[in-house]
């Protein structure tokens, strides 16, 4: 007697999973408006591969299990569209991971400009700057203690304007670059610039000699 199971096409579903499904999505990779477009893609391809899954497409297949006597042969029940709602939810986590990339980032500008215009976000922060210190890591743009607050707060803001748009140098001031921090100097003398990554403390440098002009 011929036994019956019914399984999903579980060699193919896993091809599918290896091929669409383990990217993870970068927060930095691109703009959040980027996120946004790459959200709409997933969530369109989402939407046509669960269209191509037919249900009713099942058909029974014999095989002849290791494990069994090779007498007994076994039918397990093969769709072979099934293989179409894994790419479909593999779509849609991918969908799911830019959209959160997308708020993550508009929500770190919002955050960081609390104390800022809304219409100031987009511009170059005002720097009352009298001078432009070299740092191991960055400059120090000096200026009145009075003024360090609303500097570092323009600055903060700024930065995180420049992350949520892939730090296009189009909408930029020139020292807003990827891995840039801005603080306090622990003297209240002015507001350090400062990066990890080398060539991004190189390029800080290079404005110690030409400092940002004032909008």
């Amino acid at each position: 007697m011929k036994r019956r199971m019914t399984t999903s096409s579980w060699v193919l579903t896993l091809a599918v999973l290896a091929t669409c499904g383990g990217a993870k999505v970068q927060l930095d990779e691109t703009t959040a408006e980027g996120h946004e477009r790459e959200a709409a893609v997933e969530r369109e391809l989402a939407q046509k591969e669960k269209a191509a899954y037919d249900p009713n497409r099942a058909q029974l297949r014999e095989v002849q299990p290791p494990r069994f006597d090779a007498a007994t042969p076994m039918l397990i029940s093969v769709n072979p569209t099934v293989a179409h709602l894994s790419a479909a939810e593999a779509h849609q986590r991918h969908s799911h991971q830019h959209q959160l990339a997308a708020i993550q980032l508009q929500a770190f500008e919002d955050e960081a400009c609390k104390p800022v215009e809304p219409a100031s976000r987009a511009s170059c922060p005002s720097l009352i700057a009298t001078a432009v210190e070299r740092l191991p890591k960055g400059i120090r743009l000096r200026c009145e203690p009075e003024q360090v607050d609303k500097i570092l707060a323009e600055m903060r803001c700024h930065l995180a304007f420049a992350r949520a748009r892939g730090y296009d140098s189009a909408y930029l001031c020139p020292f807003a670059l990827k891995g840039v921090v801005a603080s306090a100097a622990t003297d209240r003398s002015g507001v350090d610039l400062t990066a990890e990554d080398a060539s991004t403390t190189k390029i800080l440098h290079a404005l110690e000699l030409r400092p940002p002009e004032r909008m």
